[in-house]
């Protein structure tokens, strides 16, 4: 599934996420909000993901695999961060969906699921330190809501890899057929557009495909 998208696209995604929880998390520091807000961690976090989610989109052709990857773990760490420096009143957890939604449709499902374990464990480690009601329940919605979101999506992307796959070996299909055909061969769509021109029919038109 992950060779469906180029590196530049994945990297830049990911920096599109990190660099919207920094501003989701700076938005939240500016707007009134609850006393257990961590204001000097959150103005200490804010510059700092904001700049690996910037320098992620800006060198997004640079990124190799491993990077890629580091910066995938990376995103996992500055969610935990953010949902520990802005507290348990916000609904940070969310943001817990955007990472998973991303490795789901970038990734393949076994490494996904690596991820999602490190997803856990940060949360877990961040609820630990929280003091909150239910603190199992509130892990398990954190982390169980974006699992399935994440499977859903898979399951979608998968679709339509297969789909595209399918096309492309229809077109192959069609394209070996006209250019064996004994006869003629030419399409043309409604805007009176060829759009196939085999041999046969260079030779008959005396024109060239080209």
């Amino acid at each position: 599934m992950g060779a469906f998208y180029s590196q530049r696209v994945k990297a830049r995604t990911l920096g599109v996420l990190i660099a919207g929880v920094a501003g989701v998390s700076l938005l939240i520091l500016l707007l009134p909000h609850a006393d257990t807000l961590r204001e000097r961690d959150t103005e200490i976090f804010v510059p700092i993901a904001l700049a690996i989610g910037l320098g992620l989109v800006v060198g997004a052709g640079r990124v190799g695999e491993t990077a890629l990857r580091l910066g995938v773990v990376a995103g996992i760490a500055t969610v935990g961060v953010a949902n520990y420096v802005l507290g348990p009143a916000a609904l940070v957890p969310v943001m817990y969906t955007w990472i998973a939604l991303y490795v789901f449709a970038f990734f393949r499902r076994i490494e996904a699921g690596g991820y999602m374990v490190l997803l856990g464990v940060t949360f877990a480690l961040v609820v630990s330190e929280q003091q909150v009601t239910s603190p199992v329940v509130r892990w398990l919605l954190g982390i169980g809501t974006p699992i399935v979101a994440g499977l859903l999506l898979s399951m979608v992307v998968r679709l339509a890899v297969d789909l595209t796959e399918v096309l492309q070996e229809s077109e192959e299909q069609t394209s070996a057929l006209s250019e064996s055909a004994p006869n003629a061969f030419l399409t043309v769509d409604a805007r009176d557009v060829v759009g196939r021109w085999n041999h046969e029919a260079e030779r008959l038109f005396g024109y060239n495909a080209a």
